[in-house]
């Protein structure tokens, strides 16, 4: 097989190589060894060629931090390649150019970018040969790389060349592990055909079931075109014989109707007549009706209707003038009104003004008093002789005054003068004080200084002391240190001689030689294993197949069982596997015909309950147009009416009393009026009752006088005739609305009496049709709904039939498959079966457990004893340490006793001179508390002189504060004025009051002339009513009049005459029309019906039927062809997926091989037998035909698997980690051999190290015949490189080194120099 390999890598400015020069490195085969110190570029390499072949940067280098930097490089761009040369998997030489560019921003941060790469192949012509680029994208050569290489790009990344950072990526975090292992398996590039075969099958189930569905409607529009196809030939026919019974009662209508007209045109004669004279008749009743109204409010005047016309046209004029004279009289009043409130207003102010005058004068008065009160007591209290009396003079006020002032001046004199001398006093006393007061502080200090250092020298001495009780035994511990040293010595060295003889590593590496050689017969083992698993495919797959016939065998038989039944009742026989779809499908064509049987009978029910739900909704909806309309009516008459009438022709009746009540009223005012004074007069004057001719009592004729002024008050005042007036004018808008309101109550009685119950009655009969017409369509839908169900489940049925038809051809073919394996495996033996030989390598594994189980016993022996002997030697080293730390502190206390004596003579010096100190102390302290006692008694003394000075200074100030108030209170109201200010608002008031009394008088004169003029505007506008009032009657009369002469002008009897012959012959002809022309639109509207239902039906066939013929072939055809599509579709994924799962299987076998036998050749210790990966289905995302896997790496021990992540040590976790990988590039990587280890031997110990270079070595020794195989190893220890030498795998081996400049250099250099 054709495999890849790398040839040379070279780098220029990435990380610590120079950016000014190209650094090669070349790839041998099997091993390169690239040794270097930490930090000298050696993982920069694995970067590189991770770059190069994926494009995918290192970690947490983004920002420039892979390109060398332009800082060190003194440059603000700096450009970086890397460039690959390999060996493709045909064996093509390949160069892989990748370059990059790193540019220092203003700010100093680093700006990267990826320039174009270059991918070039180089034709062996001869030479060097001729290149030809590829490809120059980055994201095409990401692409291209890995297939050119043959191994995908998660093996490139996470096998191949891992970073050193991710290198334990096996023991990650499950989530981190399932994904690194989904890239490995390429899950996405296996299932991604099987995801598409699912979606599409799914695609095309979803359509085919479209298809079916639309197969199905096709099917029943075709057959219900065809039964439209004949319905309409019926319908043309049916019209034709319509068409002529239309036209034979159209010309019989016709005719009558001719008839009729002339009959009626010489009967319209008699018509006029008779609606003439109705009309003249109702005129003449209305007129009078109205004439009698006027009649009711109006007084009849003798004057000609000339004369009151004359009267009522020159009655306005009159009235304006009188209504003039009352505006001027208006005008003036307002104006007297104005000015008198000014007056007022005036008044006020004054009056107000005057208040606060009087005010001052009495407190003025006030002022006096109490300041002749207040000089009095102040003259008695400082003994001033001479303001006993009152009242005083001013001169002797103010005279007082000034002794006050004068009083005031000498005490704070002699205040300020004893404050001077105190103080002065103060300060001298002070200033000896502080004198004595230094001397003491001095003294006391130096005593205070003397006791802190005494008590620093307790401290030290206590401490020194304390020292000396915890060293007490030093002696005794040294010498004991010193046995225990010697018997230490003598333990170590029989230790020594027993590991001599004991031999650990020449029994280990004896169990090493027997572990190999069980290895090698499994392997043998292994080998014949596997070629019969080679057969063991045959065989799986033969119980694949039976398995699988089985099951569909059952679904077949739980088919028949669950649908037998159902298909009994639907089909009338029982159900058979064979001739299931069958009978299914000639029950589904006889359901169908009575289903399209059900549609009809439905549909012609549905028009019947169509039609008179119609009808019923026009009669409802009138039935509650015509009761809306009733209770509106009904509302307005009964808000109009209220409680007061029940109907309007009361309520018209009541105001036309009222009416002529009030106008009767205000005709008969001055009779009334006259009336009522000529009761007074008689009542006063002759002391009876006019009206009754009684006579009064003096009390009587007092009340009777009272109540007689009140009526005449009403009768002769405005207001009265006003509220008369209105009265009226109320009373004739209340008889206006209740007329307006008669034709609303006429209207009422017309909907209640005779509308409302007809369409009652309607609305009734017909729900009553459309409840029998309801319960005919609810059996039909029940029948309908019955057949749909029917046909419905025979659909489901037939799915199902297609189904059991499906799965027989499937048990068919495995059968046939299952007969071509059986002969297949009986053509070929083996002695062994797979199960024998199966226990044979598990025996060899266990031989091979057990010894290692007892080298591990061996190597645990061998570290306890060492582990012995090291802790013999740190307890040496501890005994000699203590014993130096001793000696130490015995010398350290010899140097303490010398230094305490020390310090206890110069205690003793300095309580000497404490004792001196104290003295001192006391002698200073007897005259600085004789001199502080002396200025305490100089401050009192200050103080109680002070407090008297100053209260004798505020009781004067005090004195003078109260009469110098009083005073200037009393000379502040002289100096205004008050008193002239007082006559002067008098005498004002005065004069106001005049004026206002003057104004009053005018007033009451216009108001009585105003009301004169009023008395005359009501009189003339009653007038003027009366005389409208008598040239409206006079008009209406002769109205009336001219009435009755044109009905006495009409002959009303031979009118009657010619009525009473047409109503005879007329009606009989008209109901014979009528009849006609309902027959006639009977007809015609039953064939317009037909005409519409035919063109609609035309109209449906030609659009919605168009093509069905076709449509439903072409259907059938696509139906058909997507079955047998979609039954391929499923054999193909199920046995694709059978394939996934069986080569994952596979390659985790492989996988766990590898691990297991590169574990126990590697590993040294014996807590663990083995590792492996264990992969586990994802049920969560696991699906019932495509599995997913979670994956954990565990380790066994005494056949218990425990997981590996959280237990291992760092050295194992890097162990496994590296045995995986290898394990991985073993099942993966076999179109590229190469394999990059960076610092395989970190956290291993040495004798870990020492295995993992023997397996490497064998690795190699195994692969050496693989052309392409390359191993590259990244290491900084010396050693290892040493031991992978010693297997003789390597000749030449690359050290990477910083040179003078710190620069990356690589170096080849040859093994042993």
């Amino acid at each position: 097989m054709i495999e890849a390999s790398l040839n040379k890598l070279a780098i220029r400015g990435i990380r610590s190589f120079d950016d000014k020069h190209v650094q090669v490195i070349e790839f041998y085969s099997p091993l390169t060894v690239i040794v270097g110190h930490n930090g000298s570029g050696k993982t920069t390499i694995i970067e590189c060629l991770k770059y190069a072949t994926t494009g995918d940067l290192p970690p947490n280098t983004k920002g420039g931090a892979f390109v060398h930097d332009p800082k060190m490089a003194n440059e603000k761009e700096v450009k970086a390649q890397v460039r690959l040369r390999f060996w493709n998997v045909n064996r093509q030489r390949m160069t892989a150019t990748r370059n990059l560019q790193v540019t220092t921003k203003k700010t100093g941060a680093l700006s990267m970018k990826t320039l174009e790469g270059i991918l070039a192949k180089t034709d062996a012509d001869g030479g060097e040969g001729k290149r030809n680029t590829i490809s120059t994208k980055c994201s095409e050569m990401d692409e291209e790389v890995p297939l050119l290489l043959g191994v995908s790009k998660a093996i490139l990344e996470n096998v191949i060349f891992c970073h050193q950072e991710e290198s334990n990526w096996p023991l990650s975090e499950p989530a981190a592990l399932k994904k690194k292992f989904d890239d490995i398996f390429e899950a996405t590039k296996y299932t991604k055909a099987l995801d598409n075969i699912k979606a599409l099958r799914k695609e095309r189930t979803a359509e085919l079931k479209v298809d079916r569905e639309r197969l199905k409607f096709l099917k029943a529009d075709k057959d219900k075109a065809e039964r439209m196809r004949r319905e309409l030939e019926d319908a043309i026919n049916k019209e034709q014989r319509k068409q002529t019974q239309v036209e034979e009662l159209k010309a019989e209508f016709e005719r009558l109707k001719e008839i009729n007209v002339q009959h009626y045109a010489e009967a319209t004669g008699f018509q006029r007549v008779f609606e003439q004279f109705e009309t003249l008749k109702q005129r003449k009743a209305m007129l009078e009706d109205n004439r009698k109204h006027m009649l009711d409010g109006m007084t009849v005047m003798t004057e000609t209707s000339d004369e009151l016309q004359h009267m009522l046209s020159n009655f306005n004029a009159h009235v304006a003038s009188i209504e003039a004279k009352r505006a001027t009289q208006i005008d003036l009043r307002e104006k007297e009104d104005s000015a008198l409130e000014d007056l007022r207003r005036r008044e006020r102010n004054l009056a107000s003004t005057q208040g606060g005058l009087i005010a001052n004068k009495r407190n003025f008065e006030r002022n006096v008093r109490e300041r002749e009160s207040a000089i009095r007591e102040v003259a008695k209290t400082h003994n001033f002789a001479g303001y006993d009396y009152s009242p005083l003079e001013d001169a002797k006020i103010v005279e007082f005054v000034d002794k006050l002032h004068d009083l005031v001046r000498r005490a704070e004199a002699d205040l300020r003068k004893l404050q001077a001398d105190g103080a002065r006093r103060e300060r001298e006393l002070q200033s000896e004080l502080d004198r004595l007061a230094g001397s003491k502080t001095t003294a006391v200090a130096t005593k205070k200084s003397k006791q802190e250092q005494i008590g620093k020298l307790n401290d030290k001495i206590r401490a020194a002391e304390s020292t000396f009780d915890t060293v007490s035994s030093l002696d005794a511990e040294i010498e004991m240190l010193e046995a225990n040293i010697a018997r230490t010595e003598e333990q170590q060295a029989q230790l020594e001689a027993e590991i001599r003889e004991l031999r650990f590593d020449e029994k280990i590496r004896e169990k090493a030689v027997e572990i190999r050689q069980k290895e090698a017969e499994r392997d043998k083992i292994s080998a014949e294993l596997s070629a019969l698993n080679r057969q063991a495919d045959s065989r799986a797959q033969l119980a694949i197949k039976r398995n699988e016939m089985g099951s569909k065998q059952g679904h077949v038989a739980a088919s028949v069982a669950s649908h037998g039944q159902r298909f009994k009742d639907l089909v009338g026989s029982d159900l058979e596997a064979e001739t299931m779809e069958e009978k299914i499908t000639a029950a589904i064509g006889r359901k169908d015909r009575e289903l399209q049987e059900a549609e009809a009978a439905a549909s012609a029910s549905n028009r019947n309950i169509s039609q008179l739900q119609t009808s019923l909704n026009i009669a409802k909806q009138s039935l509650k147009t015509n009761s809306d309309e009733a209770k509106r009516l009904e509302k307005v008459l009964t808000e109009a009416l209220g409680t007061d009438y029940t109907s309007i022709e009361e309520a018209m009746k009541v105001t036309d009393e009222e009416i002529v009540f009030r106008q009767n009223a205000i005709a008969n005012r001055e009779a009334d009026t006259q009336f009522w004074r000529n009761i007074l007069h008689v009542g006063k004057s002759r002391h009876k009752c006019h009206a009754c001719d009684r006579g009064l009592s003096a009390t009587e004729a007092k009340t009777m006088s009272k109540h007689v002024e009140t009526q005449i008050q009403k009768l002769t005042s405005d207001a009265g005739m006003k509220e008369q007036q209105e009265e009226l004018e109320q009373w004739q808008a209340e008889g206006d609305k209740f007329r307006n309101l008669l034709p609303s109550e006429s209207t009422l009685k017309e909907l209640k009496n005779k509308t409302i119950p007809s369409l009652e009655k309607q609305v009734a009969d017909e729900s009553a049709q459309l409840d029998a017409v309801q319960e005919e369509v609810e059996e039909a839908k029940a029948k309908l709904q019955r057949a749909k169900i029917a046909a419905r489940d025979l659909q489901t049925l037939k799915g199902a039939a297609t189904l059991v038809t499906r799965t027989l051809s499937e048990v068919k073919d495995l059968k046939s498959d299952i007969e071509r394996l059986e002969r297949e495996l009986q053509s070929t033996g083996s002695l062994k079966t797979v199960e024998d030989v199966q226990q044979e390598v598990d025996q060899a594994s266990n031989d091979i457990k057990n010894l290692q189980r007892e080298q591990g016993s061996l190597q645990a022996d061998k570290e306890g004893k060492a582990n012995r002997l090291r802790s013999y030697g740190d307890e040496y080293s501890r005994q000699t340490l203590r014993l130096g730390q001793l000696k130490g502190q015995q010398e350290r206390r010899q140097r303490e006793e010398a230094a305490l004596r020390e310090l206890r003579e110069t205690q003793a010096q300095l309580h000497s001179e404490l004792k001196e100190l104290d003295a001192a102390a006391q002698a200073a302290e007897a005259p600085w508390r004789e001199k502080n006692e002396e200025l305490n008694r100089s401050r009192t003394e200050r103080a109680n002189g002070e407090n008297e000075a100053g209260l004798q200074v505020g009781l004067y100030q005090s004195s003078l504060s109260e009469v110098e108030s009083k005073h200037r209170a009393c000379q502040a109201y002289v100096v205004e004025g008050n008193d002239r200010k007082i006559r002067e608002a008098e005498a004002q008031m005065e004069s106001i009051r005049t004026e206002i009394t003057a104004s009053t008088t005018s007033r009451a004169s216009i108001e009585s002339v105003i009301a004169e003029l009023n008395t005359e505007i009501a009189k003339a506008d009653s007038l003027k009513s009366n005389i409208s009032a008598n040239i409206r009657y006079r008009k209406e009369e002769k109205e009336i009049e001219k009435v009755q002469e044109e009905i006495e002008g009409i002959d009303i009897e031979s009118a009657a005459k010619s009525r009473k012959e047409f109503n005879s012959v007329y009606k009989k002809n008209l109901e014979e029309e009528t009849e006609y022309q309902n027959n006639w639109q009977l007809a015609k509207g039953e064939l317009a019906q037909m005409v519409e239902n035919r063109k609609k039906t035309e109209r449906t066939l030609d659009s919605d039927y168009k093509n069905i013929d076709k449509q439903f072939k072409e259907q059938l055809i696509k139906t058909k062809v997507s079955e047998f599509a979609n039954n391929d579709l499923e054999k193909y994924g199920k046995a694709l997926d059978n394939a996934i799962l069986r080569y994952h299987s596979i390659k985790m076998d492989e996988i766990n091989d590898t691990i297991g036998h590169l574990w126990n050749k590697t590993y040294q210790g014996t807590d663990i037998d083995g590792i492996r990966i264990v992969s586990d289905h994802d049920e969560a995302t696991s699906t019932s035909t495509r599995k997913s896997y979670n994956y954990r790496v565990v380790m066994v021990k005494n056949d218990v698997e425990l997981d590996m992540r959280g237990r291992c040590s760092a050295g194992q976790k890097v162990l496994a980690s590296i045995i995986i990988r290898l394990a991985l590039a073993e099942s993966f990587g076999q179109g590229c051999g190469v394999l990059a280890l960076d610092e395989p031997t970190t956290n291993l110990d040495q004798e870990n190290i020492n295995a993992l270079a023997e397996a490497l070595a064998e690795i190699i020794r195994e692969r050496r015949r693989q052309a392409n195989f390359q191993l590259i190893v990244i290491t900084h220890d010396e050693g290892f490189l040493q031991r992978l030498a010693a297997h003789d795998v390597l000749e030449y081996y690359w050290r990477v080194s910083r040179d003078a400049s710190q620069k990356s250099v690589l170096e080849r250099q040859r093994v042993g120099i």
